[in-house]
């Protein structure tokens, strides 16, 4: 494989998730969120319970972007924090029930959409490695909680 054809990969991964974005901001009944909030959100969800902390080194983030992200998500009723019932010093992070039902409206619009362009046969394959790449990506952090490149 060249450098030129795995540049067409990234091309391509782009192109297709902005599509999938446009096509997720047409369901009305959703919270609209940035990209950084979705990222954040989709942590929150697969790390019930997670730290700030440990969800700005998962994703890589400045502590300060993180806590700015998380502070617009708690406002629009998306994220709720709480003390750790062992140690009230740690707060801890869950998804609301405002947020569980957006992300599962705009799970079913984008499933159905992609739906129509992806061929039934290559849905496992696909997805299981695109979930490698992800899993590669997430182990090349490094102490700092920044990707290493």
């Amino acid at each position: 494989m060249t450098d030129e054809s795995i540049a067409d990969i990234a091309a391509l991964i782009g192109s297709i998730g902005r599509r999938i974005r446009e096509h997720e901001h047409a369901v009305t009944d959703a919270v609209r969120l940035s990209a950084l909030e979705v990222m954040i959100v989709r942590d929150v969800h697969l790390h019930p319970d997670t730290t700030p902390s440990a969800l700005a080194h998962r994703l890589g983030l400045k502590s300060s972007n993180a806590s700015a992200a998380l502070r617009s998500l708690r406002q629009r009723g998306m994220i709720e924090r709480t003390s750790d019932p062992s140690d009230g010093r740690v707060v801890r992070l869950a998804l609301t029930s405002r947020a569980l039902e957006s992300i599962g409206r705009v799970r079913s619009a984008s499933a159905s959409y992609l739906a129509t362009f992806l061929p039934p046969d290559r849905v496992s394959v696909l997805k299981d490695t695109l979930a490698e790449i992800e899993a590669a990506m997430d182990t090349a952090l490094d102490a700092d909680g920044r990707r290493s490149d």
